[in-house]
C-alpha cells in the first residue's frame, strides 16, 4: 500500500484513517525524502500527494517524540496517523484512529447457504455449521453458538501468520465456568493461535492470548494473560496481538493492555479462522455459547492507541 501525505493551510483537516503524518522534514522512515508540494493558500483546499510506498511494519525514528511550536509528535512506532495539518507555521500529529481490518465478521446475520459475510472487500466470508442463532449483540446482532457443534470457519487467512497479526471481538458470556474458545486459526493437530477464555487465575477463568510455534501439542508457546474476572452478561471487547518485530504477545480486554509475554515466531498456516471452538490435538475442543461480535483482524500489530480507537468504536 502506498500512504499518502495529505496536508492544508490553517484549520484542521478531514479525518482520513490509513493515512501517515510526515515529520516537518516530509521524511519518512529511514531518512527517505519525500518531495512536498506547495501548501494549498486557501484553508478550503485539501492536497494530496503520493509519497514512497511503505511497510506497515516499518518503524519511524523521526517521529521520535518531536516537538515543533508545542506540539508533540508520538513516540518511535508505527502510526497511521490521519493527516498532518499545517496550521501558524506549526505541524500537529492527529490521533490515529483504528486502520482499516483485513477481514471483519460483523456477525448480524446469514446470507443463503449458511454463510456471514466478511465485510471488507477481501471477500473472505465464513461458512457456518453445527448450531448457531444470531441474538441481539453489541453492535447490531451477535452470533451464539450450541458450543457442542456450532462452529464459523473462514474461506482463508486474513494474514500471513508468520508475520505480525491482530484478532478482536466483542464477547459476552453465559456462563464463566470451563475453557472456551472464541477465535482460532485451526491446522491439522492444533492452532496458531487462540483467543479464548481459559487460564485460571484466583479460582477464576480469565481471557488469554496464546501463541504457537509449530503445529504441535508440544510446541511452545506464548500466552498473555489477562487479569479481568469477566462477568456472565457483560460485554468485553477482548483483542491479541502477536508482534513478529518486537517478538511479542499482548491481549487487550476493553482497551487496556492486560499481559504481554515474549513470543517466539508463529508457525505458517495459511488456514482460514474460526469462531466458536478451539481445535487440539487434530479435533474439536471448548466449544462456546457466549454471544461474538463484530471479529476483525489485521495483517498489523495493532498499537495501544489503534487498540483504543477500535474499543471506542472509531
Amino acid at each position: 500500500m502506498a500512504y499518502v501525505c495529505q496536508f492544508r493551510n490553517g484549520g484542521s483537516a478531514p479525518a482520513t484513517p490509513g493515512f501517515i503524518a510526515v515529520a516537518p522534514e516530509w521524511l519518512f522512515g529511514g531518512g527517505t525524502a519525500c518531495a512536498a508540494p506547495a501548501i494549498p493558500a486557501a484553508e478550503s483546499t485539501l492536497g494530496s500527494h503520493p509519497c514512497v510506498a511503505l511497510s506497515s511494519a516499518q518503524v519511524f525514528p523521526e517521529w521520535s517524540n518531536r516537538n515543533l511550536a508545542g506540539n508533540t509528535f508520538p513516540a518511535n512506532g508505527d502510526y497511521p496517523l490521519n493527516f498532518v495539518s499545517h496550521s501558524m507555521g506549526s505541524l500537529q500529529a492527529v490521533n490515529p484512529g483504528s486502520p482499516p481490518p483485513a477481514g471483519q465478521w460483523k456477525l448480524d446475520g446469514a446470507l443463503n447457504a449458511g454463510i456471514t459475510p466478511d465485510a471488507t472487500a477481501s471477500g473472505n466470508d465464513a461458512t457456518l455449521s453445527g448450531g448457531y442463532s444470531f441474538v441481539p449483540g453489541k453492535i447490531g446482532n451477535a452470533i451464539q453458538f450450541i458450543p457442542s457443534t456450532g462452529a464459523a470457519l473462514t474461506k482463508t487467512a486474513p494474514f500471513v501468520s508468520t508475520q505480525s497479526f491482530s484478532v478482536a471481538a466483542w464477547v459476552n458470556l453465559t456462563q464463566t465456568s470451563g475453557n472456551q474458545g472464541f477465535i482460532c486459526q485451526p491446522a491439522a493437530q492444533g492452532s496458531t493461535f487462540y483467543l479464548e477464555l481459559a487460564i485460571p487465575k484466583n479460582n477464576k477463568l480469565v481471557f488469554d492470548f496464546d501463541v504457537f510455534t509449530a503445529d504441535s501439542p508440544t510446541a511452545a508457546d506464548a500466552i498473555a494473560v489477562g487479569t479481568t474476572a469477566p462477568v456472565a452478561g457483560n460485554w468485553y471487547h477482548i483483542v491479541g496481538v502477536y508482534d513478529a518485530v518486537a517478538r511479542k504477545a499482548l491481549l487487550y480486554v476493553n482497551g487496556v493492555l492486560e499481559g504481554q509475554v515474549a513470543a517466539s515466531p508463529s508457525f505458517a498456516n495459511s488456514g482460514g479462522l474460526a469462531f466458536g471452538y478451539s481445535k487440539w490435538l487434530g479435533g474439536r475442543l471448548d466449544g462456546t455459547d457466549a454471544r461474538i461480535d463484530d471479529v476483525r483482524a489485521y495483517g498489523i500489530a495493532l498499537t495501544a492507541a489503534q487498540v483504543q480507537a477500535l474499543f471506542q468504536g472509531n
